[in-house]
């Protein structure tokens, strides 16, 4: 189950948002260059209009307010580079703010601003940071919107040379929108290469949120870059994380996690990481979302084989401190009435296939999902695996038939839909297995 760093609009293994995912702090601004040219009065006059742009376009009131202003603008000779990026990170603001009318996504001005863009890229006028910038609010921007195949393929030609002077965030950044796009523009994974190669050199400096966020970008991009890339990029960060796991947020952590049960086979030394984020876990459960709560608690069990730590972590006698599965048991227990939509669909199935998976009977969160659930109308919001899993968990938990009539019309669900006893049981290796492509 994905964490969504930034994005997350987007949609991956898990069908929710993920929320990338996860808060994202904008790209940080660049300063606007000097003006050139001219007399000292005629460059001072210009440096004057560029700086009252800036100002204009950071104190839009809306996206309709930004297009107009760039209408007037966006083919003169006072937008320069910073305007560039302003203009695109105000855009993806916007979008994410929800102020993005269809007549906005439509504006002619658009065509014309990604056109301008395109050229100063071409021509080199954009420095490292407003590169990356443009690049990951275009990122943003690419649900539900109209995207340039010539401003990315001319931002992607740029990325080999100007990646070596973006800072750490710029490449976290660059890397989340690769990830973003590859699916409307496969082109932009040409990137990668050297974009990996910075991530690596520039690991040591990087803050936790960007070491989480590159772990999970390149665990969802580690089919579309080379071996070599993702087992270098992989082992630079992951040396990282035993000193900065601490501070981490509990997405980060569970990030983290889920990175690592996805990058385990191809980059065995992700597993190093793995017992300093455990040891976080307890200390930060009372902080963590629901959403990042189950992330853990999938990555943990598919984790508990391979790392003897979190075998011990998940065995912990119940009701003590750092019991993590009875404090999730006893969380969704509370949260069952409150949870909705897809949440409720996928939440609790996963915390009684993990239940199951460590053989912890928790009678209150049973009790609870059978009650919510025992209707074949509400059976109808599960997906097959949501399904399966709750059939497969209460099958092993409850072997007293205590939930007789529970698993009954999980039964019949299953019928009804035409799924196997081999999906039921295909179903307890996870959400993720079970969506694996398969060939």
């Amino acid at each position: 189950m994905d964490g969504l760093p930034f994005v997350t609009g987007a949609v991956w293994h898990r069908p929710r948002v993920v929320n990338v995912h996860m808060r994202r702090r904008e790209p940080r601004k660049s300063c606007p260059p000097p003006g050139s040219g001219g007399d000292k009065s005629s460059s001072d006059s210009k440096d004057a209009a560029a700086r009252k742009l800036t100002s204009k376009i950071k104190q839009a009131k809306s996206a309709a307010e930004l297009l107009d202003l760039l209408d007037g603008v966006v083919d003169g000779p006072i937008f320069n580079n910073f305007h560039a990026s302003a203009a695109y990170t105000s855009l993806a603001t916007w979008k994410r703010k929800g102020g993005l009318a269809p007549s906005d996504k439509a504006s002619p001005v658009l065509p014309r601003l990604a056109a301008r863009v395109q050229d100063m890229a071409l021509k080199g006028e954009l420095e490292p940071r407003e590169v990356s910038n443009v690049f990951w609010s275009v990122g943003q921007l690419s649900d539900g919107f109209g995207i340039s195949k010539g401003l990315l393929t001319a931002l992607v030609q740029t990325m080999g040379e100007k990646a070596r002077g973006m800072k750490q965030q710029e490449l976290s950044n660059s890397l989340l929108a690769c990830l973003q796009l590859k699916g409307v523009a496969p082109e932009v994974l040409t990137a990668l290469p050297e974009l990996a190669a910075q991530i690596s050199i520039k690991a040591k400096d990087m803050i936790p949120q960007d070491l989480s966020n590159n772990l999970w970008a390149f665990a969802h991009l580690k089919d579309d870059a080379s071996h070599e890339d993702v087992a270098k990029l992989v082992a630079a960060l992951v040396r990282q994380i035993p000193d900065k796991a601490k501070d981490m947020i509990p997405q980060a952590l569970s990030n983290c996690l889920w990175a690592a049960t996805r990058l385990k086979d191809d980059a065995p030394e992700v597993l190093q990481m793995v017992p300093a984020l455990v040891e976080e876990i307890t200390c930060n459960q009372a902080g963590f979302s629901s959403q990042s709560i189950c992330n853990c608690l999938e990555a943990l069990v598919l984790l508990q084989d391979s790392v003897p730590e979190v075998s011990n972590f998940l065995a912990t006698s119940p009701n003590r401190k750092n019991d993590f599965v009875g404090f999730t048991a006893s969380r969704f227990s509370a949260l069952l009435p409150t949870l909705k939509g897809k949440s409720l669909a996928l939440d609790i199935p996963l915390v009684a296939w993990a239940c199951a998976r460590v053989n912890f009977y928790h009678e209150e969160f049973l009790v609870a999902a059978a009650q919510t659930f025992k209707s074949g109308h509400a059976l109808e919001r599960f997906n097959d695996w949501s399904l399966c899993a709750m059939l497969w968990s209460f099958d092993v938990l409850d072997s007293d038939d205590r939930f007789a009539d529970f698993k009954n019309a999980l039964e019949s669900e299953r019928v009804r839909r035409g799924l196997s006893d081999a999906d039921v049981s295909r179903s307890q290796s996870g959400y993720f297995d079970w969506n694996r492509p398969k060939g």
